[in-house]
């Protein structure tokens, strides 16, 4: 039976302001309005920018692993490469690591580094022709509330710097949740930070801010 968050529809976002290409080893901070979770950013940005055959994880702390695959589903084309999903939710979908979209589940308030473990079997168990793997954190706001500013960043520069096929990295960041120093934190870690801007029309919109002029990221 479909649950009230697995019925929010995928409302439209402009993305005339991102450029046409990133790099392929660009992290990515989707700054955003709490909570905005309908809009399925992160998993855009990643659809946008990778190539159809290359394998996507997608870790989710907060929206449904359930409501994250059918949005999935939506956004993707038919030739789209594998796609799972490490599940960090209250909701705490039941591990299936070798489904179509496969899920790997951990109890919700996680330590940091079984959650990279996570993403490293996930990776390893999903077949395909490509070598290249994308990782996305739809939300780090539950990451922060649970283990705190300098354990989040510390795990997530491990995580960043442990890629072997330089894929793309991005985060989500809910920040009128969160302070300047926070912010100014996960610039460090960062290449490029993606604001999002909800319009009166009912859509958002994405501009690109540079976050370190000597880097080529996106």
């Amino acid at each position: 039976m479909p649950t009230p968050d697995s019925e929010k529809p995928l409302r439209a976002i402009d993305f005339e302001e991102l450029p046409n290409s990133l790099t392929e080893d660009s992290v990515i901070l989707v700054a955003k309005p709490a909570p905005l979770d309908e809009y399925a950013v992160s998993l855009r940005i990643l659809d946008r920018f990778t190539s159809p055959a290359e394998r996507r994880i997608i870790v989710t702390t907060a929206v449904s692993a359930e409501r994250t695959i059918q949005q999935q589903i939506f956004l993707a084309s038919p030739e789209s490469g594998r796609f799972g999903v490490v599940d960090a939710t209250p909701q705490n979908h039941p591990s299936s690591p070798f489904q179509k979209y496969p899920v790997v589940s951990l109890p919700h308030s996680v330590e940091l580094t079984r959650l990279v473990l996570a993403l490293w079997e996930l990776e390893a168990s999903m077949a395909s022709d490509s070598q290249k793997t994308h990782f996305g954190i739809r939300s780090l706001t539950p990451l922060l509330a649970d283990d705190g500013l300098e354990r989040t960043i510390s795990v997530l520069k491990h995580l960043i710097e442990g890629r072997t096929d330089s894929g793309l990295v991005v985060l989500g960041f809910e920040y009128t949740k969160h302070d300047e120093d926070t912010l100014s934190a996960l610039k460090e870690i960062v290449d490029g930070i993606v604001w999002i801007e909800e319009q009166t029309v009912g859509s958002i919109s994405a501009e690109h801010r540079r976050v370190h002029a000597h880097l080529d990221g996106i």
